[in-house]
């Protein structure tokens, strides 16, 4: 059976939310003709952006959700570099269960 990229999504996102730590949302991305001469831009389009933002302990959290088996993009994982080493949360996983154990190991949960 296939798992797709919005179904981890979907879960990962109740499931921090479960946490009594966190608050977590979907970064939708995206745009939309405002008229027909011009778009707007909605959502932290930065490149590389994380699917989920959040606060977890106070700190800014971001995670980048992949369909099993599959991995972040090399501008994905800069984002989430960044954020890292400017002190927030940046991870990625591919299932509920990754994440539990990548937040579990920083001491996050």
């Amino acid at each position: 059976m296939v798992v797709a990229e919005r179904d981890v999504q979907k879960v990962v996102l109740q499931w921090l939310n479960l946490q009594r730590n966190c608050v977590a949302w979907r970064n939708s991305k995206g745009s939309s003709r405002a008229s027909s001469a011009r778009f707007v831009r909605y959502g932290i389009i930065a490149k590389g952006s994380s699917d989920i933002f959040g606060i977890i302990n106070g700190l800014l959290l971001v995670v980048e959700v992949k369909a099993p088996g599959k991995k972040p993009t090399e501008e994905q994982a800069e984002f989430i570099d960044i954020v890292n080493k400017r002190g927030g949360v940046g991870l990625w996983c591919d299932s509920v269960d990754v994440l539990e154990a990548k937040m579990k190991e920083r001491g996050l949960i």
